[in-house]
């Protein structure tokens, strides 16, 4: 167990769960019992990259492929280069798609700018990709137990 980083978390947590290694721990826990996509006060939000087949099954969605497909006939160069991006993206099994990455995240902006998606499928991807995580998990510590937060306040 890295107890620095255990430190790190629990120099954030609110002050009440700071009282104790008992309701420090419960409440990093208790904040594991939320669903994934469930967002609290406490829980961190990160974007997960999306594979191949998430990808598919977003653009069968929304009229989403048929308006990528269009564009790949466009007279508009830009729209048809970025049509034809999407698209590959789309058949490739091994393709993902990283939206914490700046030209991936500039690239979908670029789709809603030439109307390839709309405002509300860049929305519906951000969201698909968001994931909601206990400070525990973000500062990839998995399993805390009670000893590791005494040996980590007694340190302090």
């Amino acid at each position: 167990m890295d107890l620095q980083k255990l430190k790190t978390v629990h120099d954030t947590a609110p002050a009440e769960a700071q009282a104790t290694a008992e309701a420090f721990l419960a409440w990093g826990h208790s904040l594991s019992d939320f669903a994934a996509d469930q967002p609290s006060d406490s829980r961190i939000s990160r974007l997960q990259i999306l594979t191949a087949a998430e990808l598919s099954a977003f653009a069968g969605f929304a009229g989403r492929r048929a308006r990528i497909e269009a564009g790949t006939t466009s007279e508009n160069e830009d729209v048809r280069t970025l049509a034809l991006t999407a698209r590959d993206l789309l058949q490739s099994d091994v393709k993902q798609l990283d939206l914490n990455l700046p030209d991936r995240a500039a690239l979908v902006d670029a789709f809603v700018a030439t109307g390839l998606f709309l405002a509300d499928d860049k929305t519906a991807l951000y969201e698909l990709a968001t994931e909601w995580v206990s400070p525990f998990e973000d500062a990839g510590l998995g399993k805390v137990r009670l000893g590791y937060v005494q040996r980590m306040m007694e340190g302090l």
